[in-house]
């Protein structure tokens, strides 16, 4: 079985998240399970503060390409 150290989150999924319910439960579940296996998570592609502070919101600490308008 692969049990990861990190985890990535593709820009994809995190593009308008805060706009996108469905996303928004899908990202929570899986970053409490990631948290639970102690996997670090990478949201990337981090474009708007809205973004930035949903995923900060739910306790994901690492981030990449942040660009704030």
């Amino acid at each position: 079985m692969v049990e990861p150290d990190f985890v990535k989150i593709d820009r994809d999924l995190v593009k308008d998240i805060e706009v996108d319910s469905y996303r928004q439960h899908m990202m929570r579940a899986l970053i409490e399970y990631w948290k639970q296996q102690n996997v670090h998570i990478i949201a990337e592609g981090i474009e708007t503060e809205s973004e930035w502070s949903f995923f900060k919101y739910i306790r994901c600490s690492l981030f990449s390409r942040i660009l704030f308008s």
